[in-house]
């Protein structure tokens, strides 16, 4: 067997790769005479409806509008959520220790000192170890099917220090990883810094809220703060 036969062969094997993650939106500025607002008619077509923002932006013809993706947000297609785990990262520096993370999803959480059921959530496992992380893999697709959310679902994130000592901040990242390869998809990415809380068990204190909505043919995932 040459060496193209073997490579497509172990594609095959491999099996599909999630490869589309791309923005949508127009991002074109429209200058705005007489208040009419060309971007608010962009934003409302049916494939970018909720998905896109209007926003202000500077034209050659001066102030206008654009309907653009808000910030730190992504838009992946419908089609490929099968092909793909979408991943809640908790992670601090190499001189901090023992962070805990709770990550909750409709009516589950899971996360370190977590009790209950999580039927679409799974922990990676406590983490005390210095520069560490903790990841929670976060099925919304499996709960889409079940018919438990249709149009808007969220994921919220909490976090907590060990104990009674405040370490400091925190990194919050949201990604999506190829199934086939454990790969992170390009450009689905998002992070930001957090500030936890202390104690034990169960973390309670919010750091961040991912909001995913699903449109026609695109679903936009966006990372905030709590």
């Amino acid at each position: 067997m040459n060496f193209v036969a073997t490579s497509v062969l172990l594609l095959c094997l491999a099996g599909p790769v999630f490869s589309q993650v791309a923005n949508i939106c127009p991002q074109l500025c429209h200058p705005n005479p007489q208040g009419y607002v060309q971007s608010q008619t962009e934003c409302n077509q049916s494939v970018l409806r909720d998905l896109c923002d209007v926003e202000g932006c500077s034209s050659e013809n001066g102030p206008g509008f654009e309907c653009l993706l808000p910030p730190n947000s992504f838009i992946v297609s419908n089609d490929q959520f099968g092909m793909v785990d979408v991943v809640v990262e908790y992670s601090w520096a190499a001189n901090q220790t023992d962070l805990d993370s709770a990550t909750g999803y409709l009516d589950g959480e899971a996360g370190v000192g977590c009790d209950g059921s999580a039927p679409f959530l799974m922990f990676n496992g406590d983490n005390r170890g210095p520069g560490g992380n903790e990841t929670c893999t976060v099925d919304i697709e499996g709960a889409r099917l079940q018919g438990l959310w249709t149009d808007f679902t969220s994921i919220a994130a909490r976090a907590q220090w060990f104990g009674s000592l405040d370490r400091g901040p925190a990194t919050l990242r949201l990604f999506l990883q190829n199934r086939a390869d454990g790969v992170v998809v390009p450009n689905s990415e998002l992070s930001m810094t957090i500030t936890p809380g202390v104690g034990t068990g169960c973390a309670s204190t919010p750091v961040g809220l991912v909001k995913v909505t699903r449109g026609q043919e695109h679903t936009r995932f966006m990372l905030r703060s709590e």
